[in-house]
């Protein structure tokens, strides 16, 4: 239908909840909306929409995503557990995409762009009226004739299991095979970095190539086999194949799409896939098989991995748990301490600051981060983590002169209670801010996000300085640099240790030390590790060394 003439027979049976916060939107919108349905009621966001929604049924649901009190998303979920049948479309600004993947796990009905036109809005309102019309008009079959609904019934259960997007069998079939005991194999296929595609061309476009790669996998024919769409850019094959067969099944597909790019409206796309196998006959082979595609991401693209019960993956999440488990015992305990290595002036040769590293001490062992920062980012303690440092580290230099120089993660920066904490703790151990170094990774100069970047700055008005750790590796921004005007830039330990021996080190630190001087900014070498190191990083003029060459961080000031 291509006016609104046409779809307003169709629409007219049929009651609307539209919910959008914008009142200018919601009073135009609402007037289009007036023509088309019998009855339309109108909510500021998602409680308001709730509360009418509870008082009686809607046929449609209409809702935007982003909206005080409660979003479109969250209001959804409840409305799918009063009704799972409820017809749901969303309305959403292209800056909505990050959570299309959670209007894709609602099963959503239907996504409309803003701003409305007519060429996106009606088609939609055509499909979901359609649907609603049909799903009553099978209540009317149902009445009138009992064999008409066997009928209707047998086709409705061959198509559920079918995507409809790509024609191939779908995830409520698959479940139904695996419950088949008997012996398979298993591929689990993810398209390497599907993500950009979608982000760059467009879901339309996301969705051609879906269908496209579906195509190729029927035209290969690969032998004794189910293919299934997943769900998103996941598939499955199921194979009455031994492993065998199943890895020469991974190498073929892998070939193919290696020689045979995807064509798409005269675009020609280059697909790979991560892959997963595992063969058996219990009904953990899907899981088993995920397992594996993890542990084949970690290898990079355009790979498989055959499931064993000693994955890198599985080992990781096995010693992520174990930590996660220490951590909590060393908060307990209070074996959670800091660890002080100093940093030298390199004019005066006098110690000026030092930085603070956290460390684990249980019994006679000390841990490093190396070991427990994965868990601990994992479980949601980095924070916690900080919060310790900085309260131990407080109390260390409460009496001292020196600078002091505490670890800050981009989560410590979102997280709201961190300035109130910093600042209770300067007052409480009369500590200068003058005195405190933060210093954050070098790849959080490089995010996009204003709220870190803000924070940093207003952390830098209340008298803290900033200091940029790593600086040098993948992912430098100078220009992200001078927004933040740090105080201080420790160049990352991987060109410093080296400086001796790799002249492309040398270039990148002379290069970097070079901006800091005509920035203003002061430079700190890490990894200084022995006389011949230091003597070339006082060559270059730069300002502070640390490293073993000095000292180890130890206990103590």
């Amino acid at each position: 239908m291509n006016n609104i003439k046409d779809l307003i027979p169709l629409t007219k049976q049929f009651t609307l909840l539209y919910v959008e916060d914008d009142q200018d939107v919601q009073t135009q919108t609402y007037a289009m909306l007036k023509i088309l349905f019998k009855e339309v009621e109108c909510a500021d966001d998602g409680l308001d929409a709730l509360e009418k929604y509870r008082q009686k049924p809607y046929d449609i649901v209409l809702t935007d995503l982003k909206m005080p009190k409660m979003g479109g998303i969250e209001m959804s979920k409840v409305i799918r557990n009063i009704n799972r049948h409820q017809i749901i479309v969303i309305l959403s600004a292209h800056s909505d995409s990050e959570l299309f993947l959670d209007t894709i796990s609602l099963g959503v009905d239907g996504f409309i762009l803003k701003p409305i036109d007519a060429n996106s809005f009606f088609p939609v309102m055509e499909k979901v009226a359609r649907t609603i019309y049909l799903s009553k008009e099978n209540e009317d079959y149902n009445n009138r004739l009992e064999t008409l609904v066997k009928k209707k019934t047998a086709q409705i259960i061959e198509e559920s299991q079918k995507d409809q997007l790509t024609g191939l069998y779908n995830h409520l079939s698959l479940m139904q095979a695996l419950k088949e005991k008997k012996s398979r194999s298993l591929l689990l296929l993810n398209i390497d970095q599907f993500g950009l595609i979608n982000d760059v061309y467009g879901f339309d476009m996301g969705d051609e190539v879906l269908k496209s790669v579906s195509n190729s996998f029927i035209e290969m024919a690969l032998p004794k086999s189910k293919i299934f769409r997943l769900s998103a850019d996941e598939f499955v094959i199921l194979m009455e194949e031994n492993l065998t067969a199943a890895v020469s099944c991974a190498k073929k597909i892998l070939t193919y799409f290696s020689k045979n790019s995807v064509e798409v409206d005269e675009l020609s796309m280059n697909i790979s896939f991560s892959i997963g196998l595992d063969s058996s006959d219990n009904s953990d082979i899907l899981k088993h098989a995920k397992i594996a595609l993890l542990d084949s991401r970690e290898d990079g693209r355009n790979s498989f991995k055959i499931f064993t019960d000693d994955t890198k993956y599985l080992s990781t999440q096995k010693n992520n748990l174990k930590w996660i488990k220490k951590l909590q015992l060393a908060f307990k305990n209070d074996e959670v301490h800091s660890f002080y290595q100093p940093i030298v002036n390199n004019k005066n040769q006098l110690i000026e600051k030092y930085e603070c590293l956290v460390r684990i001490v249980s019994d006679k062992d000390i841990y490093v981060p190396y070991h427990f920062l994965g868990a601990a980012k994992l479980s949601g303690m980095l924070s916690t983590i900080t919060k310790r440092m900085i309260e131990k580290s407080f109390q260390s230099f409460k009496n001292h002169d020196a600078e002091l120089s505490l670890n800050i993660t981009d989560e410590d920066l979102k997280n709201s209670d961190m300035r109130k904490f910093l600042l209770s703790q300067v007052r409480a151990y009369n500590v200068e801010p003058s005195k405190v170094v933060l210093e954050i990774l070098e790849n959080i100069v490089s995010l996009d996000e204003d709220t870190v970047i803000n924070e940093l700055l207003s952390l830098k008005k209340l008298g803290f300085k900033i200091a940029i750790d790593d600086f040098g590796a993948e992912g430098s921004n100078f220009a992200r640099l001078l927004k933040i005007d740090p105080d201080y830039l420790k160049i990352d330990g991987a060109f410093i240790k080296n400086i001796a021996t790799d002249t492309k080190s040398m270039l990148i630190v002379e290069t970097i030390v070079t901006f800091c001087q005509k920035a203003g900014i002061k430079t700190i070498a890490e990894y200084v590790h022995n006389k011949e190191t230091q003597e070339i990083v006082n060559a270059l003029g730069i300002d502070y060394s640390q490293g073993y060459f000095f000292s180890e961080p130890l206990p103590k000031i």
